[in-house]
């Protein structure tokens, strides 16, 4: 497969040092992050003009000013080198707690066979008091040979407390996700349906983070059913592994595929392209998977220098693949499933038939890179550069993929448990038992939980 790398305008002008001289160390810092948004940013015509702007300024209060807000929600400034950022993206490894928790509010509704209630209830008896606005942390999964992992959480555990604070809105994000050694108050969940209050301490130490996270392979009424759980789609690292399983599936000569992206908040575009390769039918060869579109002066620069199939504007699917010959492709989604996921259904919808089972996705559509600060070294910016755009010319899809079966996350029952609801579904669907889950092109909003922060920090990139 060819891969993605960014090429700047031969024509993007750099401050001299002769015009450097009387100005302050923000204006070169701020300089030069307009230059590099103006040369690369995908809506650099929507930006205000660069003399109507204060360079005096913070790097990071001016960059917001250049952010075309009523599009743009995910390009970011960081006052770090970009080894850092490309280190903190790459997500294999480094410190962590070693668990997923979601933030949900207490009083969580949905709606059931056309009933409204509270999701939460079953808790309600374990805690001691229900104050406004309060949040729970849900345990999604626990990495393996981490510190949490050690000390016995699992999913079907709830965080009530951290460091002695209640969660709730204003403060569960910090708490869940920003927090470096945690004090936890977990209702911890036993096999006979009934919760202990536990207090477990858990720091953040060195793990391997293995994207892979669940596959199994079920024989139910004659067919062979594999599922398999991702969880980010990390560049080059994990490309062995992902060939292993796929050629494993193909082996067992699998009838349908459960793909489960609930908690993939994307990645490497090229490594989507890739698993697109394993996914797509026969009849999807040397089709294409997606459209980059850029801003109108990148765009024609890249057509000119690259030529109009360059693998900076078009991705292929891939010919003569060990593919899974699949007609059918059953996708879990959730509020958290963003970016690179969010490629894949859009890129795979005009040649095989998605079934997507959960919520609603994120709606990210776009892919950044990070750039370096030629004026200072410790600011990185990480831009919105392209958006995609499959075979049907669908794009910006912002308010993300409905789901065909809306199902609420199923925290009582541990991934790849038959009985947890949304492979429930997936699993009636495939055999033909008629489903209790809503079908759906709408929504029901009550009240939503909090996303996880990684979903605007954590672009898909051009490799």
């Amino acid at each position: 497969m060819k891969k993605s790398f960014i090429i700047f305008f031969p024509f993007l002008i750099f401050i001299t040092a002769c015009q450097t001289e009387d100005l302050s160390q923000n204006e070169l810092i701020n300089g030069n992050i307009y230059q590099q948004m103006d040369d690369i940013y995908l809506w650099r015509e929507n930006m205000p003009s660069s003399s109507s702007v204060d360079r005096n300024q913070k790097p990071e209060n001016y960059f917001d000013q250049l952010i075309y807000k009523s599009k743009d929600k995910w390009s970011e400034i960081y006052n770090e080198p970009i080894e850092n950022i490309a280190s903190s993206k790459a997500h294999n490894a480094g410190e962590s707690t070693g668990f997923l928790a979601l933030a949900y509010p207490l009083d969580y509704r949905i709606q059931q066979n056309g009933i409204i209630i509270n999701y939460f209830s079953s808790l309600f008896n374990y805690l001691d008091n229900n104050k406004p606005n309060q949040y729970i942390g849900c345990i999604g999964y626990v990495e393996k040979n981490s510190s949490a992992s050690m000390m016995g959480l699992k999913r079907g555990d709830f965080i009530i407390k951290v460091n002695n604070e209640t969660l709730t809105n204003t403060n569960a994000t910090d708490l869940l996700y920003n927090t470096d050694d945690m004090n936890l108050e977990v209702l911890s969940s036993n096999e006979d349906g009934s919760y202990t209050t536990k207090n477990m301490s858990i720091s953040k130490s060195n793990i391997s983070y293995n994207p892979f996270y669940f596959k199994n392979t079920y024989n139910i009424q004659g067919k062979k059913i594999g599922y398999l759980v991702f969880n980010s789609f990390i560049y080059e690292t994990y490309d062995t592994q992902m060939q292993s399983i796929f050629n494993e599936f193909k082996s067992q000569n699998i009838d349908e595929l459960i793909l489960d992206l609930r908690y993939n908040l994307g990645g490497s575009v090229v490594t989507a392209n890739l698993m697109a390769d394993y996914l797509a039918p026969l009849k999807s060869d040397g089709q294409l998977f997606t459209n980059k579109i850029w801003n109108e002066r990148y765009m024609q620069y890249l057509k000119e220098s690259e030529g109009e199939n360059s693998s900076n504007l078009k991705d292929f699917i891939g010919k003569n693949r060990n593919n899974l010959e699949l007609n059918n492709l059953y996708i879990i989604t959730g509020f958290n499933t963003a970016s690179a996921s969010e490629l894949i259904i859009n890129g795979l919808s005009p040649y095989m038939n998605i079934i997507q089972i959960g919520l609603t996705t994120a709606g990210k559509y776009t892919a950044s890179i990070p750039i370096s600060n030629e004026a200072d070294k410790n600011w990185t910016i990480q831009p919105i550069v392209y958006k995609s755009e499959n075979a049907w010319g669908v794009t910006d899809y912002e308010d993300g993929f409905f789901p065909d079966y809306q199902v609420p996350d199923d925290f009582w029952n541990q991934l790849g448990d038959l009985n947890e609801a949304r492979l429930n579904v997936a699993f009636q669907q495939i055999i033909g038992i008629p489903s209790s889950a809503r079908r759906t092109t709408t929504e029901q909003n009550f009240n939503q939980p909090l996303t996880i922060p990684n979903i605007k920090s954590m672009h898909d990139h051009l490799r």
